[in-house]
């Protein structure tokens, strides 16, 4: 019989595994890391799993005198940027990343 992990399993499986007993009480300042510990390991297997499904492509349209435009859902790293150089999209520029020293 194959088991399922929930999130709750796998606090009190590192809990174990950190050894330091299973009540809050015993460690509080570990302990209430764990969730924050779990968080990082999410984002960095999502940003070091370069596979299909984990990356999103997004196609928006840039509007004259907006500065800011609100991130993908699940949006954890920019991958690339390109814009269109012609109006039905068919030629597309890449933006390349640069420091602020270039700008």
């Amino acid at each position: 019989m194959a088991t399922s992990m929930t999130y709750t399993s796998l606090k009190d499986d590192v809990r174990r595994y950190l050894e330091r007993g299973l009540t809050l009480a015993s460690d509080p300042i570990v302990f209430e890391q764990i969730p924050r510990l779990i968080t990082l390991a999410e984002q960095r297997i999502a940003r070091e799993l370069k596979v299909q499904g984990f990356i999103n492509n997004v196609t928006l349209t840039l509007t004259p005198n907006t500065s800011v435009y609100a991130k993908p859902d699940r949006w954890r790293d920019t991958v690339s940027i390109n814009i269109s150089e012609t109006p039905a999209g068919s030629k597309r520029l890449p933006v390349f990343a640069r420091g602020y020293e270039y700008l």
